[in-house]
């Protein structure tokens, strides 16, 4: 700081036997003038510097900034846990449905099969019915045009027999 303002007043007195020097207003030449001492005032003290962070300082933040990435990272951790947590209980739940959901599909087949094969059952029992009343009928027929041809055979071959 010494040398800067020695520097200075150097430069100044300099610049002022110079500018004395190329004046227009003395044509006479001009001696250079001894150096005049110029006290320049004191310059203003350097602002105090900012006190570098402690390395304690420094560690205390990282350490707080450690601390917060463990709780955000365990924060991440709970909520990913849980959501897997969940969408296992779903699809077991989404499992047993399904389950559920067969389990009353085939229960629904079995009733409905056991319906057409009662309706079965019915009808064939109907049809046997029918079929036997049909054979009934023609055995009766049968029975009636045979009676009838004896009767008009007996009635043509001889008549009466009775007479």
């Amino acid at each position: 700081m010494k040398k800067t303002r020695l520097s200075l007043a150097i430069l100044a007195s300099f610049s002022v036997a110079l500018l004395a020097a190329c004046s227009e207003d003395s044509k006479d030449t001009a001696q250079p003038a001894p150096a005049p001492v110029v006290e320049t005032p004191a310059a203003t003290p350097a602002p105090a510097p900012v006190p570098a962070p402690t390395p304690t300082q420094m560690e205390v933040e990282a350490e707080e900034f450690k601390t917060d990435t463990r709780e955000a990272a365990q924060d991440a951790k709970e909520d990913t846990q849980k959501a897997a947590e969940d969408l296992k209980e779903k699809a077991e739940e989404l499992k047993e449905d399904s389950k559920d959901g067969a389990e009353d599909a085939k229960e629904s087949i079995k009733e409905r099969a056991e319906e057409i094969k009662d309706k079965a059952a019915e009808l064939a029992d109907k049809v046997a019915d029918d079929a036997s009343h049909a054979a009934t009928a023609t055995n009766d027929a049968i029975k009636e045009a045979a009676a009838k041809a004896d009767e008009a055979i007996q009635n043509a071959i001889g008549g009466d027999k009775a007479e």
